[in-house]
């Protein structure tokens, strides 16, 4: 054996014993090669709700989290790379559950007389989407329905260390009865719907997205021939109500609109099924109609839990759009980070406040404390939570938006503590990688936020971000 090698490994074995004399560790077989770094003097926010685990020292070898110890009991290594938190707040890597990484801007052809919506998707769009949500702390991410070449592209770009950016899983073309160039793939009949499911996952995507149009025998049969290949189902729907959907086996469903009229009193479903064809004020109609104590209301409740359907609500989407006469939107400074060509469509064509007079404006910031006192109901109701903000839609920032997303769950009554386990721990069991990320703990990889000051007293600090960490390496 060659000097060095012993050396090598004479270090290497010297910190395997040190770690496991002074701390409750894992046994991990790790390669002599591997790097050992320790983040001492860190207040560790596990992403469970426990409470914070003051003065700590996490030790990571490779990409994996070894230890969680004291400070006053542990010994550093002398080959270990130390990092000095400063008595700052170590937090999971952040989970967005819905990010349209490649949406482009949205335009409108005419084909005779009937207008087609289009979408302009690109994989520049993406890798600049992707590469922004790391640096605000997203280390995972979902995108819930794009064009399947971009999105499934992207994955494989990530996977392949070609670009930087969270880890990602795909939805590809949204499925819908409507024509959505470049967006959605259109179907008629259940048929149409399981040969579709079976060509995205042949392609290579992760989740298949459902869309309003959809019946609920096209969702069932959507729902099954997904299950049948090992892919989940989301969706953003309409036509088939959340407590079908949930009792036909969703695993999760997108925006904290129900939508659907029959989940309303029957004295105010004709009046919002006209409103439908008016302007996107119908969305916050919704809840100025529903009754949250109603058995319809109740038992879509009762469907959500039992079957274990996942709700990201996107506030943020929806709160920009109720609130966009004023500046802390269209005037954002992170809108720095968004593609140019992506704001002017914003400004000039897609945009859900097109044709608002003041009233409108009105209207929906009354009714925004419905939406905040059902997002609370379902909390408190036990339905599984996560937070997604839609990104890459009307001014909707990736990465920044996140934030936002966090501050509204809090401001609709969700504790801090809570909002942060939605944030890690609920996305990554959302997403099926709770054994790997979502919370600090030995055998977790080492995808970790530090910030300089406590999220559980405001949530405001996750804003406040020193550095992001992936794999074991701070990016």
């Amino acid at each position: 054996m060659r000097l060095l090698d012993f050396i090598r490994r004479l270090r290497f074995l010297a910190t395997s014993l040190a770690l496991i004399a002074c701390s409750t560790s894992i046994s991990y077989s790790a390669s002599p090669n591997e790097h050992t770094v320790m983040i001492v003097n860190a207040n560790v926010v596990t992403g469970d709700g426990r409470d914070i685990l003051e003065n700590r020292a996490v030790t990571i070898i490779g990409q994996k989290i070894v230890s969680i110890d004291r400070m006053d009991s542990v010994k550093i290594p002398l080959t270990t790379e130390v990092i000095d938190a400063q008595n700052s707040y170590l937090l999971p890597g952040f989970i967005d559950t819905h990010v349209h990484i490649g949406l482009g801007p949205v335009g409108l052809n005419m084909e005779g007389e009937e207008p087609i919506l289009y979408s302009s998707p690109s994989d520049t769009i993406a890798d600049q989407t992707l590469n922004t949500l790391l640096k605000y702390g997203v280390t995972t991410a979902r995108d819930p329905g794009g064009s399947s070449k971009i999105t499934i592209a992207a994955k494989r770009r990530l996977d392949a260390r070609k670009i930087a950016g969270p880890k990602l899983f795909v939805a590809g073309d949204i499925i819908d009865t409507a024509r959505f160039d470049n967006l959605a793939a259109t179907v008629a009949t259940e048929n149409d719907v399981r040969a579709e499911v079976t060509r995205q996952v042949e392609a290579g995507v992760d989740w298949i997205k459902l869309y309003t149009g959809l019946s609920k025998e096209m969702v069932a049969a959507g729902i099954d021939e997904a299950h049948k290949h090992g892919a989940k189902v989301t969706g953003h729907l309409h036509e088939t109500t959340w407590t079908e959907a949930s009792t036909l086996g969703i695993d999760s469903i997108v925006h904290i609109i129900p939508g659907s009229s029959e989940l309303l009193p029957l004295d105010k479903r004709a009046e919002y099924e006209a409103s439908i064809l008016g302007k996107a004020t119908f969305m916050l109609k919704w809840f100025e109609d529903a009754d949250f104590t109603s058995p319809e209301i109740n038992e879509m409740i009762v469907a959500l839990r039992k079957n274990n359907v996942s709700i990201d609500p996107t506030l943020v989407i929806f709160h920009a759009m109720a609130f966009g006469d004023g500046e802390a939107y269209f005037n954002n400074p992170a809108l720095d980070q968004v593609s140019p060509e992506l704001i002017e469509n914003w400004r000039s064509m897609f945009n859900f406040n097109f044709g608002w007079t003041p009233e409108d404006f009105e209207y929906a910031k009354s009714v925004w404390p419905r939406v905040e006192e059902f997002t609370r109901l379902l909390h408190r109701s036990g339905v599984h939570l996560t937070v997604g903000t839609d990104a890459n839609n009307p001014w909707v920032v990736p990465g920044e938006s996140f934030h936002t997303e966090l501050e509204l769950l809090v401001q609709a009554g969700i504790s801090e503590r809570d909002v942060v386990t939605l944030a890690t721990k609920n996305g990554a069991e959302l997403l099926g990688v709770i054994d790997s990320v979502g919370t600090i703990s030995p055998e977790k990889q080492a995808d970790l936020v530090l910030v300089k000051s406590n999220p559980y007293e405001d949530i405001r600090s996750t804003r406040k971000i020193i550095w992001v960490m992936q794999n074991g390496e701070i990016q």
